[in-house]
């Protein structure tokens, strides 16, 4: 419906883009296979014999290939695999805005100052090209994936391990809010803290350089490891600040996931489990404890590996469903929590051992094939880097506009027609949004009789013109009445008058007859509610239309009196403006 709000997170909008890059990355792929990596390509001048290391990296041959324990090569497939599927659930249709609303949001509440602070800076990131950014997280986790899987050099190894390293690092400091080891209520059994470490540690596996019979080295880093997680969790467990000694905050573990949108029978299943713990919470967290800190030490110090894994698999099972509903049955899931990702390190510990006499089939990928699979991983890695790169100072200067943005003041990006009106200033004068074309419209609708937030959403809009400089000469505001029981033209001039718009020359404050606005309510979807005693209710937006008529964007707005919201508002306003004029 024309000037409805068309939601950011479509698929019409994600997946051409998600399509445009994948055909670039194959296009660049394939041209690098077939001038470097094709077999018969001569190795004479300097073109060709850098040609010729390239490829010699790239298909591992000779000293360049990398030595593999076991348990290490059981992680980077399985994590290859991981970080594909993680890329697929970040594809989603959903996940631009639900990123925002579901992600970035829940995890700055109860931060630290500083650990929000760092947060936001993620949020601010995202929020400035969702879908771009959404784009970028797809091609990474994906080319981090295929990089797993087919990197054999030490070269290339490494640096699928560094990036994969530095993204794990990231979405557990923005994304999983530094694990919310620092907020009350912090659990393993609730995920705490998060599943980026152990995406980080199999990374970190590709970085070490393991030499021949050092098997034991890595299987004892990856005991280490695990041994380290159920300690932390003990931990959380046993610090009072958590919470968990009371029965709300030990039932809390398993309730907090009631108010989301999962399966009604992993929440029937979780609230009997959290109203079960609760009878006694000083004894089960206990048990909790207990178990976490025996299961760490039997692995940590190596008192019986196998005996302790096994444990350690079926305690994380029971997590995983009750703690965790699964992970990624939740709609806005990228990635399945901490559950499969500890049943892989724990797997790689004990498989080797369990199969120690067993030959495994072994599936021989062609060199070629390979190659050309891990140069499109690090084509994926570039492309998807650079736009995050270029967007850092743009997005850096958006931050001013979180505060509006938290909020309500969410922007919405439009793609539609504005429908046309025709009506009337205080003087009489007919402005048509036709007569507008040209330049960019700023458009709102206001009650002429509103003492509070109209006046403050007035106040905005011109204050963020204003702010434009010389670029406001191709800005009009335009502001439609919507009030139906104050409709006249001295209605809207008493409101310009009181508030110092009169003057404002690219100012228009409109008004028509009552079925005239009506049909302009309906078509911009701000239809406003005359209360039992007068009192009119009705959204507050703002629509941005560009020069040839067309909806950019929207974006709510409280009218909040607070001074510090409404300068974020100014400059979230005067920041899609300039956006919109630029384009």
């Amino acid at each position: 419906m024309p000037g409805a709000a068309i939601s950011l997170n479509s698929s019409n909008i994600l997946y051409p883009h998600l399509a445009l890059q994948a055909f670039l990355i194959f296009v660049g792929a394939l041209a690098l296979w077939f001038f470097i990596i094709r077999p018969e390509r001569g190795t004479n001048g300097f073109i060709g014999r850098s040609a010729g290391q390239i490829r010699s990296k790239l298909l591992s041959r000779g000293e360049e290939r990398a030595y593999e324990p076991r348990s290490v090569a059981f992680i980077r497939i399985s994590f290859g695999l991981l970080w594909i599927f993680d890329g697929i659930l970040q594809a989603k249709p959903n996940m631009p805005s639900d990123m925002i609303s579901q992600i970035f949001t829940p995890a700055v509440a109860g931060q630290p100052t500083v650990l929000a602070s760092i947060i936001r800076a993620g949020l601010y990131i995202w929020r400035y090209n969702p879908v771009g950014s959404d784009v970028t997280s797809v091609l990474l986790q994906v080319g981090i994936g295929i990089g797993m899987l087919t990197a054999r050099g030490r070269n290339v190894r490494r640096l699928v391990g560094y990036v994969g390293l530095l993204w794990s690092l990231s979405i557990f400091a923005f994304g999983e809010g530094f694990g919310m080891i620092f907020t009350k209520g912090a659990s393993i059994i609730g995920g705490a803290p998060g599943a980026a470490i152990f995406y980080a540690f199999a990374s970190l596996l590709l970085i070490i350089d393991f030499n021949e019979g050092e098997d034991e080295r890595a299987n004892r880093l990856g005991r280490r490891f695990i041994g380290g997680y159920f300690f932390l969790g003990a931990l959380l467990q046993a610090l009072p600040f958590e919470g968990f000694f009371t029965s709300s905050g030990i039932s809390g573990i398993f309730t907090a996931m009631s108010s989301m949108p999962m399966p009604s029978w992993i929440l029937h299943d979780q609230a009997s489990i959290g109203a079960f713990v609760g009878t006694a919470p000083a004894l089960w967290n206990l048990i909790f404890t207990l178990i976490f800190l025996v299961i760490g030490a039997v692995i940590f110090f190596d008192l019986s590996p196998n005996a302790g894994g096994v444990a350690a698999l079926v305690v994380s099972f029971a997590m995983w469903f009750a703690g965790m509903g699964f992970g990624f049955l939740f709609p806005a899931a990228t990635d399945p929590n901490s559950g499969v990702v500890i049943f892989v390190i724990l797997g790689a510990l004990l498989v080797p051992g369990l199969l120690t006499n067993v030959r495994l089939p072994k599936f021989t990928v062609p060199s070629e094939s390979r190659a050309f699979a891990t140069v499109a991983s690090i084509l994926a890695l570039i492309v998807g880097v650079a736009p995050v790169v270029y967007s850092l100072p743009a997005a850096a200067a958006s931050s001013s506009n979180y505060l509006a943005l938290s909020d309500g003041g969410g922007l919405v990006a439009l793609n539609t027609i504005a429908p046309d009106f025709h009506l009337t200033t205080s003087n009489g004068t007919g402005v048509s949004l036709s007569s507008l074309r040209g330049k960019e419209v700023i458009l709102t609708f206001l009650d002429p009789v509103c003492y509070d937030v109209c006046p403050v959403i007035a106040s905005e809009i011109t204050n963020a013109v204003a702010s434009l400089g010389t670029a406001s000469k191709n800005v009009v505001m335009v502001a439609i009445d919507i009030n139906p029981s104050f409709t006249t033209r001295a209605s809207i001039g008493q409101f310009d008058a009181e508030h110092g718009l009169a003057n404002i020359a690219n100012w228009y404050y409109l008004t028509g007859s009552l079925s005239e606005l009506n049909r302009i309510w309906r078509q911009y979807s701000v239809v406003p509610t005359v209360g039992p005693v007068g009192m009119i209710s009705h959204p507050q937006v703002v629509y941005f239309i560009d020069s040839r008529g067309v909806e950019v964007a929207m974006t709510g707005d409280t009218g909040s009196a607070s001074q510090a919201v409404e300068k974020s508002y100014v400059s979230l306003i005067a920041s899609t403006a300039k956006r919109v004029l630029a384009a």
